[in-house]
């Protein structure tokens, strides 16, 4: 039996493209699923730096105390 010259033409590139696919996905969920989070005592300062010019302090002060 012999397929028709169409099926390698439109079929291989969807297998392939599919491999890809699914290769990408395990690359990702593996890790995901091996992950566990470090649990200690450590805790680091955060600076947000806001470039503002002429605000509404009314708006300016309500977005510092969102943050």
């Amino acid at each position: 039996m012999s397929l028709p010259l169409y099926y390698y033409l439109l079929g291989t590139p969807l297998g392939v493209l599919g491999l890809v696919r699914w290769s990408c996905w395990l690359v990702r969920r593996v890790p995901a699923v091996l992950y566990r989070p470090i649990e200690n005592e450590h805790r680091a300062s955060v600076s947000v730096v806001v470039p503002v010019y002429q605000e509404d302090p009314a708006v300016f002060t309500a977005a510092i105390e969102s943050w």
